[in-house]
């Protein structure tokens, strides 16, 4: 992969040339060049200048930024900006840029750009809701995140794949030597050498972590719950509809256990739900479930004030 870098402050990168990403470059596997388009001003080594129309700050101006553009040998790359306004990053944004062969990074500094330097751009993506004084952390946290998943630069592809907001899910508690250290020990299922069992156990670990640090043991019975919840938007829930509904959960559980995955995505269940209330012949459920579903991940995304979720299924005979 090439990676160019257009910055007022090249310096500030010196961290790329350690670790896994430093490794990366050493292999041959990455190539990082950085262009200070200060170096490309016209006006007296100005790369800003104060906006039209008056307000506060300096932009940056578009012609040492085109101009360190066009100074670079590139083959269709993605050009990002990073900007406050961009998408968020994400882990699923890092395997995306991880595919290409190609990046430009257009790190701004000041109150903002030139809105003609947008026309160079095929990514506007921000690291999150917060101001930073410049693109260069962000572009580095970006970097590092996208370059350990290019394949051999890690080494097993399962290291990555393993990772915590890969599968969807938290991590589940790892141990290494010594067995008891402060009286704290090794869980008993990790020393005794079943692998099926400690898979599940691993599973079950990691379907209870919860982002914000709080521990809950996982309970089929959520999945019973966000099913009774889409039922009763357009049923009576009566007791024979409650315990078929709960054979469906049951199904969905042993879809669980027979998938034997080490790391079952949040994603994985919701389609196990989906598949089996489909083919239970609750499809009127199945939607209410799915839009629900839906809408959460807008509403996560901050487009929930603004976008409603219907959907209707109909059967093809």
């Amino acid at each position: 992969m090439k990676i160019d870098i257009l910055t007022l402050f090249p310096e500030m990168f010196s961290p790329l040339e350690h670790s896994i990403v430093g490794k990366a470059r050493e292999k041959g596997l990455l190539d990082i060049q950085y262009h200070n388009f200060r170096d490309y001003a016209e006006k007296a080594r100005h790369v800003d200048d104060e906006p039209y129309g008056g307000g506060q700050g300096m932009l940056l101006r578009a012609q040492p930024i085109f101009d360190a553009f066009d100074a670079i040998e590139k083959n269709n790359p993605r050009v990002i900006l990073l900007d406050p306004a961009g998408k968020q990053f994400d882990q699923a944004y890092a395997e995306d840029l991880a595919q290409e062969e190609e990046l430009i990074f257009i790190c701004g500094h000041y109150e903002g750009y030139d809105e003609r330097i947008k026309t160079l751009v095929t990514d506007e993506i921000s690291l999150g809701d917060y101001v930073l004084t410049g693109g260069e952390l962000a572009a580095m946290t970006m970097i590092d995140a996208t370059v350990r998943l290019i394949p051999e630069v890690i080494g097993k592809e399962s290291s990555h794949q393993d990772d915590s907001f890969s599968s969807g899910l938290l991590e589940y508690p790892q141990y290494t030597r010594p067995y008891d250290y402060r009286g704290m020990v090794v869980p008993e299922v990790l020393m005794s050498g079943h692998h099926e069992k400690i898979r599940q156990w691993r599973l079950y670990e990691s379907l209870k972590i919860k982002r914000d640090g709080q521990v809950a043991d996982f309970n089929p019975d959520k999945i019973y719950q966000a099913i009774l919840k889409a039922a009763q938007t357009v049923y009576v829930l009566t007791d024979d509809l409650r315990q078929n509904l709960a054979q469906v959960t049951k199904k969905v559980v042993l879809d669980l256990e027979e998938a034997k995955v080490e790391r079952a995505t949040i994603s994985m269940i919701q389609s196990m739900v989906e598949h089996r209330l489909l083919g239970a012949g609750y499809i009127t459920i199945a939607e209410h479930y799915i839009s629900y579903r839906l809408q959460r991940d807008l509403e996560r995304s901050g487009y929930g004030d603004h976008i409603a979720v219907h959907l209707h299924f109909e059967q093809i005979r």
